[in-house]
Formats: structure tokens, C-alpha cells, sequence
């Protein structure tokens, strides 16, 4: 009788008067207030039932609610979807300098981030070797890669971020030579 109620628990749960939601015999309202479980939503449900029931998602499977991980703050939904930022990367959206947040936010935040205009960040496709943003690795963009050839702390063209732009920095643009995949 966890809730000293006089009436054991298995009655309580054998007559619906009480939820056992996880099934092992312990009042979900005694769980809760011994805290043994938890119910971030506060739906009145144990977290991991609601994630069984398939009611709240856990697109991480770190074991707790997305909405309860937004709620929190302890993940973030730039676009407001409802699914936090690194599900929707996992899912498929880009992020294209690996920061954790989805381009496509980044791009409604600040427009100049793209300045060419093409939906990727410039700085990826600078890190590529599209150095002039029009799209292709050509001859446009060895011509940069030459400019900034042996300079400390290149701008541009040190594509393997090695802090110098040199021989190893044109190969990279030889093999990407030819339209960017952006």
C-alpha cells in the first residue's frame, strides 16, 4: 500500500482506480512521488510509458520526451517544428558546418550568410574551395588560391585548414574541381 491508502496496490491497479502503467506492480503516483520516474509533461503519464504508448517522441533515445527536452531548453528548435534541432540533422537536414544547428535556420536568420543566394552557407562553400560563390571550382578560384598563397592567417583558400595556403591546398581544389554539389 505505497500511498497508505489502506487499500493494497494490486487492488487499486486490478480496479483502474490506480495506473501501473509500466506494469511492475508500483502505483505510478507512488513512483512519481518517490522518484523513481518521472512525467516531465506533466500529462498525468510516466515518461517512458508515454514513449512506449508512442504518445511523446525521443528522436536522440536519450529516454526523455522531445517536447520535455524543448521545454527544458535543453535542446533546441530553431525552425519551431517541434523536434529538436540535432533529430531534424539526423534526419537529413543539412548542416553543412557541423555547428548543430540546421542550415536552413541559419539562412532565415541571417540572409547574408548566403550571399550568392543558392540556399548553402557561404562559409561551406568556401571550406569547399568555391571561393568566388559562383557555384564551380575553376580557375577563378585557383586564381584566389594563389592570392593568399603563404599569407598567415589566410581568409581564403586554406581548404585544409592546415593555417597555410599552399601546394596541399590547390590538390584539394584540383580533386574538387568542376561544379560544387551544392
Amino acid at each position: 500500500d505505497c500511498n497508505a491508502n489502506g487499500i493494497p496496490d494490486e487492488c487499486e491497479i486490478a480496479s483502474g482506480a490506480e495506473q501501473d502503467c509500466n506494469m511492475n506492480g508500483v502505483l505510478d503516483s507512488c513512483e512519481l512521488a518517490a522518484g523513481t520516474a518521472t512525467d516531465c509533461n506533466g500529462n498525468g503519464v510516466l515518461d517512458e510509458c508515454d514513449l512506449a504508448a508512442g504518445s511523446s517522441e525521443d528522436c536522440n533515445a536519450n529516454g526523455i520526451p522531445d517536447e520535455c527536452e524543448l521545454l527544458a531548453g535543453t535542446a533546441l528548435d530553431c525552425n519551431a517544428n517541434g523536434i529538436p534541432d540535432d533529430c531534424d540533422i539526423a534526419a537529413g537536414a543539412t548542416d553543412c558546418n557541423a555547428d548543430g544547428v540546421p542550415d536552413s535556420c541559419q539562412l532565415l536568420a541571417d540572409a547574408t550568410l548566403d550571399l550568392n543566394g543558392n540556399g548553402t552557407l557561404d562559409e561551406c562553400e568556401f571550406a569547399y574551395g568555391d571561393l568566388n560563390l559562383d557555384m564551380v571550382i575553376d580557375g577563378s578560384d585557383l586564381f584566389i588560391v594563389f592570392g593568399w598563397w603563404a599569407s598567415p592567417f589566410p581568409l581564403f583558400g586554406d581548404l585544409n585548414l592546415d593555417g597555410v595556403v599552399d601546394a596541399g591546398d590547390t590538390g584539394l581544389l584540383l580533386v574538387r574541381w568542376g561544379p560544387t554539389p551544392f
